[in-house]
């Protein structure tokens, strides 16, 4: 039988270790500097495609683009969103790992905080020129 005070505990210890590591975490100055970055990077692809979104008077937009092919991918306007939504996982996913690892006392904290938060900085900069791209493509 399921005992609903053991699983409310379960989620009351788990949320109280969340807040310590989340904590810790942002009291490493990497990584202020980092999450300070990589939310400009984001929201700025998030302003981009909804300047996009609402610039566009057509349903369907052009996504890609390619040298040899031309325009080889069309689709409805509203999937720009792909773009700075994969970013904003990426970072979370990223944060979340980091927190796991500090829970276990990882000791090199500050490597595997830059190498995490390195890795969603690239990926963010290449979804921002995808959404660069775009925008060149359609205006």
């Amino acid at each position: 039988m399921l005992n609903l005070s053991k699983i409310l505990n379960s989620f009351y210890i788990l949320r109280q270790n969340a807040s310590v590591s989340f904590s810790t975490l942002l009291s490493l100055l990497n990584v202020k500097i980092y999450l300070i970055i990589l939310a400009v990077i984001n929201f700025s692809c998030w302003f981009l495609a909804r300047y996009i979104d609402s610039e566009i008077d057509q349903a369907q937009i052009a996504l890609h683009y390619s040298v040899d092919f031309g325009i080889d991918l069309y689709g409805d306007k509203s999937k720009i969103y792909i773009l700075p939504l994969l970013g904003t996982i990426f970072i979370v996913i990223n944060f979340v790992i980091l927190s796991v690892l500090t829970r276990f006392n990882i000791k090199d904290i500050n490597f595997n905080s830059n190498l995490l938060f390195l890795a969603a900085l690239i990926s963010n900069i290449m979804l921002f020129g995808a959404i660069i791209s775009i925008y060149i493509i359609n205006f």
